[in-house]
């Protein structure tokens, strides 16, 4: 993404889902004003799906001519060639929770609409540099199955042209070509066909007739893998490794020195579809149970390795309201990171949409303690319940369960939660000095101690010695990089591993076997690495 002026650092996440009649210009406001006036909007406008004057229609802005496309078969579409049929642009962003909680809604209506009357395209709107290049975005769409097309707005045309200010934001283009409506977040499905067929009414095409939506199939797993998590043998318990892909998790044994590793089973997969999103994992060895994270399905599911059972599911989507510090809610949005406590009584979650860290008791009613985090998107430090996140992913505890570490996908830093002393603190990458302050756009590669420290969007954390937490290996996903920070004195810096092997690399999980081996799962090499104190071995 390239660097914007003070004035128009980027736009931000939309939570709730609002859509309203509007005429898009290509004058660029101040950011706080734009910012401050979609927060107003979103609160105050009710989701109706009302024309506006015909006389504030504006043709839609062509989409930018050089800009490449990914997920299009080879056809770069146009707004040219789709007059005459409903047009849906999607803006979005691959690392962003909010526009991955929008695309099941989008992608039944992709599914349901005739393909001869509407069209869905994606609008990727890159914050971060390294998620803006077609590779980046077209390892997403497979990953995500991805219906339709996606245009890479590397330049951020398409963005200034249609009034972005958040993601995800959605735009009704008629048949006639020209705007009939947009909104932001999360919109349901019937909302989304509720706007086609008023769209479509109001250029006199008529209604549209909807089929029954069609399933995609699951995933290629030539996108890569999301997570990993190494167990080696004790005693008469064999070791395995369990590799987490988008629909499943595969069972292997565990890696010889040569870093073989056959795969035994698998959970989820095309026979499944309680897992979608998968993005962490946590073992208990005394029930042994599995503990997965399914951001896609709002779901934890704990899996017996040894009898092959679900051991129990923990799942329900809220309506996104405000809980506090100690409060108990019914649902589990987005779930990212997983860890145990010490005892393995309390599961902890991450979840990328509220912006806080949550725990539940594993076989009970499932009902959901919030731990630490106000729900605001900021990297705040703070007591547990004024402190902010901003889409916590990664996940790990200390041995003796008083601290919790955390990555900020979302704000690029990496945090500590202190039980015991009842304070978060940021390790590593550049906090907010003030709560009115917004510290999301402070991203970048630097050494040292925070504020100074960069990191950009790391998804995983783990003890570099399972026994003791003074030290931290962290998947700094988009600079590519496994790094490392010392806890005591918070400074970041090179791991002591060689450099990741090969070309673009994007490590998502990390970690720390009791045998001392490091796995590093890395999604854009499709491929797991083991070191065990020479170079880098894939596992195969």
């Amino acid at each position: 993404m390239p660097d914007a002026p003070p004035d128009e650092r980027g736009p931000r996440q939309a939570s709730s889902g609002r859509l309203r009649h509007s005429f898009v210009h290509k004058s660029r406001l101040r950011f706080l004003t734009l910012f401050v006036l979609a927060l107003v909007v979103m609160l105050v406008i009710p989701p109706l799906f009302r024309a506006s004057p015909r006389a504030s229609r504006v043709a839609a802005p062509p989409l930018p001519a050089r800009a490449p496309w990914v997920n299009a078969s080879g056809l770069n579409p146009s707004l040219e060639t789709l007059t005459g049929k409903v047009v849906i642009l999607w803006f979005w962003r691959a690392t962003d929770a909010h526009s991955l909680g929008s695309l099941p809604a989008l992608e039944k209506l992709a599914g349901s609409a005739p393909p001869d009357r509407v069209a869905v395209l994606g609008i990727h709107v890159p914050k971060f540099p390294g998620e803006a290049s077609p590779a980046h975005i077209g390892r997403a769409a497979a990953s995500l199955r991805l219906p339709f097309p996606v245009l890479v707005d590397q330049d951020l045309e398409a963005s200034r042209a249609y009034g972005l200010n958040a993601w995800p934001m959605f735009v009704v283009i008629d048949p006639r070509g020209t705007v009939f409506a947009h909104g932001q977040g999360a919109l349901t499905l019937g909302e989304l066909q509720a706007a086609v067929d008023d769209a479509s009414r109001a250029a006199g095409a008529g209604p549209m007739t909807w089929a029954e939506p069609r399933v995609a199939p699951p995933a290629p797993e030539a996108v890569g893998p999301s997570a990993v998590l190494a167990v080696p043998a004790e005693g008469d318990e064999p070791g395995f490794l369990a590799v987490a892909f988008q629909d499943r998790v595969s069972i292997l044994a565990y890696p010889d020195a040569q870093g073989a590793a056959p795969e035994l089973w698998s959970i989820g997969g095309s026979e499944g579809g309680d897992l979608r999103g998968i993005r962490g994992m946590a073992y208990d060895p005394r029930s042994h149970v599995l503990h997965v994270a399914s951001e896609g399905t709002d779901r934890v599911i704990g899996v017996n390795l040894r009898t092959r059972t679900t051991a129990y599911t923990a799942s329900g989507r809220s309506s996104e309201r405000l809980a506090r510090v100690g409060d108990h809610i019914a649902a589990i949005p987005s779930p990212r990171g997983v860890a145990l406590s010490p005892d393995g009584s309390r599961v902890y979650v991450a979840s990328a949409i509220l912006n806080q860290v949550l725990a539940f008791k594993p076989g009970s009613a499932h009902a959901f303690e919030v731990i630490a985090g106000s729900g605001r998107a900021n990297v705040l430090d703070g007591p547990l319940d004024a402190a902010a996140f901003a889409q916590p992913s990664g996940l790990a505890i200390s041995r003796d369960g008083s601290r919790l570490f955390v990555t900020d996908a979302d704000g690029s830093a990496v945090r500590m939660v202190d039980l015991s002393a009842g304070q978060v603190v940021t390790l590593a990458g550049a906090p907010a000095a003030q709560p009115w302050l917004d510290a999301l756009f402070e991203f970048g590669l630097a050494d040292g101690v925070p504020p100074s420290s960069r990191l950009q969007h790391p998804l995983a954390v783990t003890c570099v010695d399972p026994e003791d937490s003074a030290r931290l290996l962290v998947a700094d996903t988009l600079n590519g990089l496994v790094r490392e920070i010392d806890v005591a004195s918070r400074r970041i810096g090179p791991a002591t591993l060689p450099p990741l092997p090969g070309g673009e690399c994007e490590p998502s999980g990390v970690c720390v076997a009791r045998d001392g081996r490091i796995f590093v799962s890395d999604r854009a090499g499709n491929r797991v690495l083991m070191w065990s104190g020479g170079p880098w071995t894939e596992v195969h």
